[in-house]
């Protein structure tokens, strides 16, 4: 019988194994040791916690799965322990959830405000859409407004510092989303500390200035009759220190654990649409950051736990209250939104260190930056996106020769297109900068709408093909045609009989509900601008 033995397998078919470093963040550990003492010693909630770093503790916090990806995406592979910035993690947050997630206002520290020149039963439903930067193309909401309102107690001085863009005793905000308001009276406790503001409302101010009122800026607010009560919970750091690892001699990485890293708010209020089961989950808190609903709620007093907060907010000056004590941040406004700095950083600080280094190992590179710094409305931003690497400036600058706009085909290509590839290269694109270059100037030349060009955009990244073919075979084209527009409003006005006569007896702001029902019947291909204009006349008494 002739015996027989295991051949040792070839070099071809013997199994490997790679290893890779792990994904450190800053201000968290890793360890399952450390993890387990933390969950142990009460430091934490438990394992759901939502400053955990494990999937239990991400997922309660609200963090999407796709950041979580975007994240993974940003900072690679790599074989050497290293550890990532945590405003890393944060930007991937931002960058899925600013396109995800429905706008509200929340009153986080509620101060009392009256409007005294309107009845005691005054009420107005007000109209915002669920994404500002999109109009009302996806999706409004209803806000009720009332004589009795909440605002920040952040957002109003008695002596308000120079460059103050809020409300103070005796100016005037706007109310976002509404009215012009006037502080008139300051009321005190018995301890000295405001407990109410009595102001003015101009109430032909919705469209437009009012007659000599000029706001400081504008403020969000919410309903104090009509908001609904809840708890935020907001998450900073679980640890202080950015490598709670690396501790000195006679130190255990315990005594790093940050003691203000949750700060509970039980006086919150908020929009009644967040109320009930239907409520989103995901939203953005208008001015203050993307936050997530909890399980410890319930339908008629959620919980909401921060996300993270907003990179971009409005100007805060030193002492975030009377009297606080705090660091000081400088913030410059920049359109709806506001660009965040920390006293002492410069633009400059903001390149990606990554993008930089290989632009200092690459002469093409390091032009390219320089020569994109100079072009008009491109920013520094901008051109340290668009000079990372090679393929990303090739197809800005095909785009570029289509289209001589630099600053908007930037913008194309730095949101737009960056966020439709997802995680796909750009080299991997079935279309080239010049098919982006035609349908920048579709856009820019009034025959497609915005709303339109993204949605051909989205087509271009999937399949490819001709922009100007997809506008025609989609029917995306602009209607700028006044006649073809007056049948659609007049059949959607006819639909709303009690809209209509609720607008003609003073509710103007209404005219955003029927702008949002003919962008919807157009499918986002009507010139708002016409819509308002043949709007308005269609409502005026007597025209239709």
């Amino acid at each position: 019988m002739r015996s027989s033995r295991t051949m040792p397998p070839s070099p071809q078919t013997r199994p490997h194994q790679t290893e890779f470093a792990r994904l450190n963040l800053d201000h968290t550990v890793l360890s399952k040791r450390k993890l387990i003492r933390l969950v142990k010693e009460g430091h934490v909630a438990g394992w759901d916690d939502p400053r955990m770093p494990t999937l239990a503790g991400l997922r309660r916090r609200g963090v999407p799965p796709e950041a979580v990806r975007r994240l993974a995406e940003l900072v690679g592979v790599a074989r050497a322990d290293a550890r990532v910035e945590y405003g890393l993690m944060e930007f991937a947050i931002r960058e899925v959830m600013n396109s995800t997630a429905p706008r509200f206002m929340a009153v986080l520290r509620p101060l009392r405000m009256v409007l005294t020149n309107v009845p005691s039963d005054w009420e107005e439903t007000l109209v915002a859409p669920l994404f500002p930067d999109d109009g009302p193309d996806r999706g409004t909401r209803a806000v009720p407004m009332t004589r009795e309102l909440f605002i920040e107690r952040d957002d109003f001085r008695m002596e308000p510092p120079k460059g103050w863009k809020r409300l103070s005793a005796g100016g005037v905000a706007r109310l976002r989303h509404g009215y012009l308001v006037r502080c008139d009276d300051v009321v005190r406790g018995p301890g000295g500390e405001i407990t109410e503001l009595h102001c003015s409302v101009e109430r032909e101010s919705l469209e437009g200035p009012g007659e000599g009122w000029k706001p400081s800026g504008t403020i969000h607010w919410v309903s104090a009759t009509r908001g609904v009560q809840a708890e935020v919970r907001l998450y900073g750091h679980l640890f202080a220190a950015a490598d709670p690892d690396q501790v000195a001699e006679g130190e255990e990485f315990i005594q790093h654990v940050n003691p203000d890293s949750l700060e509970v708010l039980g006086d919150a209020v908020m929009e009644p649409a967040l109320a009930g089961p239907e409520a989103p989950v995901r939203v953005q808190f208008e001015r203050l950051g993307f936050f997530a609903r909890d399980p410890d709620g319930t339908p008629e007093r959620p919980v909401f736990n921060r996300v993270v907060e907003l990179a971009s907010r409005r100007i805060v000056e030193a002492g975030v209250a009377e009297g606080a004590v705090g660091h000081v941040e400088v913030r410059a406004e920049v359109g709806s939104t506001t660009a965040v700095q920390v006293s002492g950083q410069t633009p400059e600080d903001r390149i990606s260190p990554e993008r930089e280094a290989a632009r200092s190992s690459d002469p093409l590179l390091a032009d390219r930056f320089a020569r994109y710094r100079e072009l008009p409305g491109v920013s520094l931003e901008d051109a340290d996106l668009l000079t990372g690497e090679h393929t990303i400036g090739s197809f800005f600058e095909a785009a570029l020769a289509v289209h001589d706009e630099p600053g908007t085909v930037a913008a194309w290509v730095t949101n737009d297109l960056r966020a439709a590839l997802g995680d796909r290269p750009v080299d991997d694109l079935p279309f080239g900068g010049a098919a982006l270059g035609r349908l920048a100037a579709l856009v820019a030349e009034g025959r497609i709408t915005r709303a339109g060009g993204r949605e051909v955009l989205t087509e271009l990244v999937a399949l490819g093909g001709d922009p100007e073919a997809i506008v025609m075979r989609r029917g995306l084209t602009a209607l700028a045609d006044a006649g073809a527009l007056t049948p659609i409003i007049q059949g959607i006005l006819a639909s709303r009989p009690d809209k209509v006569a609720e607008y003609r007896g003073g509710r103007t702001n209404l005219l955003a509900l029927f702008i949002g029902d003919v962008m919807r019947a157009t499918r986002g291909t009507a010139d708002p601008a016409l819509v308002r204009t043949l709007l308005e006349e269609a409502l005026t008494p007597g025209g239709g």
